[in-house]
């Protein structure tokens, strides 16, 4: 499991789906692994279930994230 630190800006996009979150990352930003924590200024931690799509030319990853109470972060 790793944590990636991230600025919001990192984010381009965010769509609830459920109980979870559908993240879509800039194309600067690392594909994390299923079971990584992702960090973001101000929209706290969350845990990554699954990877939807990895980076691509131009583009960042898709996945499918949880975000964590703050005795799980």
């Amino acid at each position: 499991m790793r944590i990636l630190r991230l600025p919001d800006e990192y984010l381009a996009d965010l769509i609830a789906d459920g109980p979870t979150v559908i993240m879509a990352l800039r194309w600067h930003a690392r594909t994390p692994a299923a079971g990584d924590r992702i960090h973001l200024d101000t929209l706290g931690h969350w845990r990554v279930l699954e990877i939807l799509r990895r980076e691509r030319a131009g583009f960042g990853a898709d996945l499918r994230a949880v975000l964590l109470a703050n005795s799980d972060a």
